[in-house]
């Protein structure tokens, strides 16, 4: 009795400890929390909001929309009615537009607050930014940084292929991002105060997004799910249980 009490006790240890490392992705954004922003040359051609709620890295998201063109018009609308869940990106006619998202922690203002976040350690959760990319009409390129703070960022460019009309996953190893070049250094991504993408259209375009998060690569090496885990130490538990009960040299041990 006393052995199968302390095996159930190593089960239940083992779970304590491992599952809180089986996290396969860190979520920075849903996009289920609406937004909705608006420029054009007839009115004004800069606009700014903030949004609050689960499912965004720091609680809070803060959108900047700019009409860089003397034609046209642009808009941001996020979790709308066309495209629910989505960050949609329209850049009309004759337009160009640059659309910033920035995750910095509660500050309700445009200007990044580089630290934020308070030190969020995104190595914890995966070694890799994952876009969701749902469509894109021409070839788009998207910008993201991150900030340990005001001297030490890091960037990406991701450079998205034009015609995708069904979702694709774009990653993006941390090892890729280079330090910018007005920064004293790079950015920890073990101590990040603040996350931004941007998107620079330079012309005409139509694009959504489904999710942005950090996860691990879907290989050899990755964390196994929580239900993996379980199953392997159950399966121990049982060849432990099984060896109990033949007892020394293979016998039926008695009842």
């Amino acid at each position: 009795m006393a052995f199968r009490y302390k095996a159930c006790l190593f089960v239940v240890i083992a779970l304590a400890i491992c599952w809180p490392q089986v996290a396969s992705a860190q979520v920075i954004d849903t996009f289920d929390v609406a937004q909705t922003l608006n420029v054009q040359i007839s009115g004004p051609t800069s606009d700014f909001d903030f949004a609050s709620g689960g499912g965004i890295l720091g609680m809070e998201r803060d959108v900047e929309l700019t009409l860089n063109s003397t034609l046209g018009d642009a808009d941001i609308e996020i979790n709308g009615t066309p495209q629910p869940s989505r960050l949609a990106m329209d850049v009309g006619p004759s337009s160009m537009a640059t659309g910033k998202v920035t995750w910095d922690g509660i500050d309700m203002a445009p200007a990044v607050n580089t630290t934020g976040l308070g030190s969020q350690d995104l190595t914890l959760f995966g070694d890799r930014l994952a876009l969701e990319v749902a469509s894109n009409q021409l070839a788009q390129d998207v910008k993201f940084t991150v900030w340990s703070d005001a001297n030490n960022v890091s960037e990406f460019t991701l450079s998205l292929p034009a015609m995708i009309n069904t979702p694709q996953v774009f990653e993006v190893p941390f090892a890729n991002f280079a330090m910018v070049p007005t920064a004293t250094g790079p950015a920890d991504f073990s101590d990040v105060g603040a996350v931004q993408m941007e998107i620079d259209a330079l012309v005409p375009n139509d694009l959504a997004f489904d999710l942005l998060e950090i996860r691990r690569p879907n290989g050899p090496n990755a964390i196994p799910e929580p239900t993996t885990m379980v199953l392997l130490l159950l399966s121990g538990f049982g060849f432990a249980m099984f060896g109990w009960r033949r007892g020394p040299g293979g016998h039926q041990l008695a009842r």
